[in-house]
């Protein structure tokens, strides 16, 4: 069972969410399903989150969170960037360690010191040189890491910062996975624009969405900008609405589900891009693990064939 903070932070927003959840379902003191209990067995799975800007590993960050409480997956966040003001960059950095340390997630930057600069499709075709060797450093970075599962922005995310990720962290894990041999699943994420063909819809706790907040109240220059983090209880409940019959077929209600997050998840063996043709949507109450993941992601094969096709862009080589 996981292990929530015992603090009055913590506290405060567990009651703030399960307001929204009581809001939402028309009934006080409505008790959601809790978190499966589990006892993870075997190699833990290493996970890693490639964040455009402090604040992206936790505003999409449910399924690795998920994976850390049911799967004892060993989750890595690396910070893109530290965001565009290069004064705050420092201040950014600390935010972050606590904000991750609240969640148990570990902190690296795709540089040293302070993330890369200039992320973006712009700077992708004005500096092919740079972006090279911004790949190639992020690509050693996964080597080092070896991930079993890798989350970035999807490619419409409108953000320019997310969009530019999205092409350097997926051209880095197919060279470093060309090159290694390596396999690893993929989740894309969206935070500014929504996925336009999830995949992979799972449902979460109060607890889970309240550590969530409370870790993202640490990123206290951003959220003093903007409220992000009491944005997400609300966002969770427009996800399942908006998703849940996308993925779990078209006149079906969403079951079991009152939070959730959505994800377009595929596969890369090899240095070969595997779209994903199944679909998983899942409730809280269900055991979370890689396996089930990867039943989602099918080689080319011809049942493949007239499904969805969840990758719309070009692949980067």
């Amino acid at each position: 069972m996981a292990q929530y903070p015992a603090t009055p932070e913590f506290a405060a927003w567990r009651r703030y969410v399960q307001g929204y959840a009581e809001l939402f379902l028309g009934e006080t003191g409505v008790a959601l399903p809790a978190a499966p209990v589990v006892s993870p067995s075997g190699t833990p799975p290493r996970v890693v989150l490639c964040s455009p800007h402090p604040d992206d590993e936790l505003l999409t960050g449910l399924l690795p969170l998920r994976l850390k409480e049911e799967a004892g997956a060993v989750v890595t966040n690396i910070a893109v960037t530290l965001g565009s003001n290069p004064a705050r960059r420092s201040e950014r950095l600390a935010e972050l360690r606590r904000a991750c340390a609240v969640v148990g997630f570990g902190v690296r930057l795709a540089e040293e010191p302070e993330g890369f600069s200039h992320v973006s499709a712009v700077a992708r075709g004005l500096d092919p040189a740079g972006w090279q060797g911004r790949v190639e450093a992020l690509a050693a970075l996964l080597a080092e890491m070896r991930p079993d599962l890798l989350l970035f922005a999807h490619a419409g995310d409108n953000h320019p910062t997310h969009i530019g990720t999205h092409f350097l962290a997926l051209a880095a894990a197919l060279k470093y996975s060309r090159e290694s041999g390596a396999t690893m699943l993929v989740a894309e994420t969206g935070y500014w624009q929504p996925q336009p063909a999830p995949n992979l819809l799972i449902g979460a706790t109060v607890e889970q969405v309240a550590l969530l907040v409370t870790a993202l109240a640490e990123h206290r220059g951003e959220m003093a900008r903007h409220p992000y983090h009491r944005g997400l209880p609300p966002r969770m409940l427009e996800t399942v609405r908006r998703c849940g019959e996308v993925v779990q077929g078209y006149g079906t209600a969403p079951s079991g589900l009152v939070f959730g997050e959505a994800y377009r998840l595929a596969g890369i063996r090899q240095g070969v891009w595997q779209p994903g043709c199944g679909t998983l949507a899942m409730a809280s109450a269900e055991s979370l693990t890689l396996e089930r993941l990867a039943a989602a992601v099918a080689p080319p094969s011809p049942r493949c064939r007239g499904q969805r096709v969840f990758w719309t862009g070009p692949v980067p080589g």
